[in-house]
């Protein structure tokens, strides 16, 4: 029984100091997402959307972003886009639009909500 308990010990040891190394390495960031490059933190546009709740599936987020529906500045984006903190996205779906800001915590706050035919409905 002694020597089922060191080796417990001494695994769980092994993988506290791997889980270490990686970390300190910045290979992974155990808590979310985020990765690291010498421009700072950023996030894959398609995961930032899932994880923000924004869009519920990230396949959903890939197929949006692949029509063209996301846009930062005018232009569309590409699933693959690094999503940085300050950047304004611009998310349509179904009738709704929203403008989002990236803050500092790969979080999103909403500037803006439209929604389209509200106009229509409201002239007749």
């Amino acid at each position: 029984m002694h020597q089922t308990i060191t080796r417990e010990r001494g695994i769980n040891e092994f993988f506290v100091r791997i889980s270490n190394y990686i970390t300190f390495c910045g290979i992974i960031n155990f808590g979310c997402s985020i990765l690291k490059n010498s421009g700072g933190e950023y996030m894959r546009l398609d995961k930032f959307l899932k994880t923000n709740r924004i869009i519920k599936r990230r396949t959903i987020a890939q197929e949006v972003a692949k029509a063209g529906l996301v846009k930062k500045d005018g232009k569309v984006l590409k699933p693959s886009y690094e999503v940085k903190s300050g950047d304004i996205l611009e998310v349509s779906y179904g009738r709704r639009t929203l403008k989002i800001l990236v803050t500092d915590d790969m979080k999103c706050r909403i500037l803006e909500e439209t929604f389209r035919g509200d106009e229509d409905e409201k002239s007749n």
